[in-house]
Parts: C-alpha cells; sequence; structure tokens
C-alpha cells in the first residue's frame, strides 16, 4: 500500500500497485505462453484450418486447365499471410473471452467480498480511477498479449509480406471485439458483486453469442447483431479465406466490416459508463 500512502494518489499509482498485487511477471509471463499456444495450435492443422496446399498438379488428360492450377497456386500464396494471421486471431479470441471473464470475475469481482476495495478507497482514491486502473489493466495484458503471439505465429510460418492495411484492420478488430468482452465482463461484476456468479454469466453470455455467430443468419438485421458483437469474424470473413467460415454463404463488405468496428467499439464505451456509474454508487 506504500504508493497509495500520498495525500492524493496519482493514476500512474494505482497502476502500479495493481501490477504489483494482481499481475506479478509470473502471472504476466503464464498468460502469455499461453496465447501462444493457442496461436500456434491453430495453425499446426492447416488442413482443417487453413487451404494450405500450394501444390501444382500437372496431368496428361485433355480437359487438365495449366491456368486454373496457376490460379489456384497464386491465390493460395496471396492468401498465406493472411489465413495464418487470421486462425491465429481467431484462436486467440477464446482466450480473450476466457481469461477476460476470469481475471474480472477475481482480480475485480473479488474485491467486493475479500475487503480489497474498502482497503483501498480508505485512501483519497476515486472509485472511477480505481476501476480504470483494474479494467485498463485486464483489458492490454489479454489484448497485447494476443495479439503479439499472433503476430509471433505469422513471423514464425509465413516470413513473407503481409499488407499493412490488412495487418492493421485485422489487429484492430481484436482491439474492438476484446473490449466489448471486457465492458460485458464488468458490468456483469458490478451489477452481482461476486465472482463465482460473473464467472458463470459472463462464459456463458460469450458462448452463446458464439453459437449464435455459428448459425447461419436468416434476416440482414441478425447479420448485423452477429457482427457487432464480434466484428473480428467479419473482418476474417472479409481479409480470409479461413475453412472455418465456409459454411456461412454471406462476406461483409469493406463498410460493414468498418461499421461493425465502430459501433461494436460505441457500444464498449456505453458499457464501461454504465459500470463506472454504477460502481460509483453501489455499496461496498
Amino acid at each position: 500500500m506504500s504508493k497509495l500512502r500520498s495525500n492524493k494518489p496519482r493514476y500512474r499509482d494505482l497502476i502500479l500497485f495493481e501490477h504489483d498485487t494482481s499481475f506479478p511477471s509470473p502471472t504476466l509471463g503464464l498468460l502469455v505462453s499461453v496465447f501462444l499456444i493457442l496461436g500456434f495450435a491453430v495453425v499446426s492443422t492447416p488442413g482443417v484450418m487453413i487451404p494450405f496446399s500450394s501444390d501444382v498438379y500437372i496431368e496428361s488428360t485433355p480437359d487438365w486447365n495449366g491456368t486454373i492450377q496457376v490460379g489456384i497456386f497464386e491465390n493460395t500464396t496471396r492468401d498465406a499471410p493472411n489465413n495464418v494471421y487470421g486462425a491465429a486471431l481467431f484462436n486467440e479470441y477464446y482466450g480473450v473471452i476466457f481469461f477476460s471473464a476470469l481475471l474480472i470475475s477475481f482480480i475485480f469481482a473479488q474485491g467486493y467480498s475479500n475487503g480489497q476495495y474498502r482497503t483501498v478507497l480508505s485512501y483519497p482514491i476515486s472509485r472511477r480511477k480505481l476501476l480504470m486502473a483494474k479494467i485498463s489493466g485486464i483489458y492490454l495484458i489479454v489484448t497485447i498479449s494476443s495479439n503479439l503471439s499472433a503476430l509471433f505465429v505469422l513471423a514464425c510460418y509465413v516470413p513473407s509480406s503481409i499488407e499493412i492495411g490488412v495487418l492493421l484492420i485485422m489487429s484492430l478488430s481484436l482491439w474492438t471485439s476484446a473490449a466489448l468482452v471486457v465492458a460485458s465482463c464488468t458490468l456483469v461484476a458490478v451489477v452481482t458483486k461476486s465472482a463465482p456468479l460473473t464467472t458463470i454469466i459472463s462464459l456463458g453470455m460469450w458462448f452463446v453469442a458464439f453459437y449464435n455467430y455459428t448459425t447461419p443468419a436468416t434476416t440482414p438485421i441478425l447479420e448485423g447483431v452477429k457482427n457487432l458483437l464480434i466484428p473480428l469474424y467479419a473482418i476474417l470473413r472479409h481479409t480470409t479465406s479461413l475453412r472455418m467460415f465456409s459454411y456461412l454463404q454471406s462476406i461483409p463488405t469493406f463498410t460493414e466490416c468498418i461499421l461493425s468496428i465502430i459501433l461494436a467499439g460505441v457500444f464498449s464505451i456505453i458499457l464501461f459508463v454504465m459500470s463506472a456509474f454504477i460502481f460509483e454508487r453501489t455499496e461496498i
């Protein structure tokens, strides 16, 4: 608590306090290792997740078309960086959901029951700063770990270049999707004030959202809702040829992808504001 003993602790002091108490170096190392494993696991089975075959078959039959074979080879080679990076991000997103729910449950929600908030708020600290210090730490940890892990996988499997615009938009969609997950889990935590309930409700809620995404939408409105909940998947459907999306008939346009990112970002901010409003007025 030494970092909080000044008359008016700075936000930086809260961040350092959270690092020491909630995110020591071994914990951070473990999280990064898990995200690396998730990234490599998905691209280790290219026949299932990624159309990675780049063979050109030469036959002597009259109906053999060399132009088609060369076109398949060129498309596969061109899409390889996008597919590897996209497949890694796809798997990292599972980790984002799982660890966001767990970290918010046992680092944030548990503060209600273990007396941490009563102790910390006995210092001249605003509840809003305390909330932001905890949640921003969790958000940055899961997003940076997952994004860097996916980039590392890309560098190992496909040393060729990837368009910087595609890389940025795919990464941005992961950050926005993660923000929506963290914001929703935070709202559940401040409402329930219970670590077990936060874990169960958050994981259950996002499991339903994922299941909803894997079922074809029957109307444009449902398609828009799906893209809002998980903008990462909308971007991956637009920029990659991953087999995991082959059963979905429609491919979002670039405009729809950008709109889904913007709307998901706005919705995340609304959820964060609601969480801060409840946290500042609830009894601890």
